[in-house]
């Protein structure tokens, strides 16, 4: 299904409730796709989410890990990375074609 202006501001305001709840949590995870369906596109709003996340976390000195799934690709990592995500979930980007080779190719972008 296509993801409505409705649907985008319910994820908005999700996310700045879980601000509020950050000091309880040792990781917090942002879904940059709408949940249900693999290989969807990243929306590329989400990432702002992650790094207003990574803001609080570091303006109140937490130790919080922020935990990234969906739409994830070798091309967009380094976006999400540099916004402050830690913790990375790749499921098509991984599992849809040579695994091993993609693999190799996840790590090789994230040690360069």
């Amino acid at each position: 299904s296509t993801m409505t202006t409705g649907d985008l501001m319910g994820l908005i305001t999700y996310a700045m409730q879980i601000l509020m709840s950050l000091m309880m949590l040792s990781m917090v995870l942002v879904m940059l796709v709408v949940p249900g369906k693999g290989g969807q596109k990243m929306i590329p709003e989400t990432v702002d989410k992650v790094r207003e996340i990574k803001e609080y976390i570091d303006k109140n000195n937490l130790d919080i890990k922020i935990e990234v799934d969906g739409g994830v690709k070798l091309d967009n990592v380094n976006e999400v990375l540099d916004a402050g995500a830690n913790v990375i979930v790749a499921g098509s980007a991984v599992f849809n074609g040579n695994i091993e080779e993609n693999v190799i190719a996840f790590l090789d972008k994230l040690n360069s």
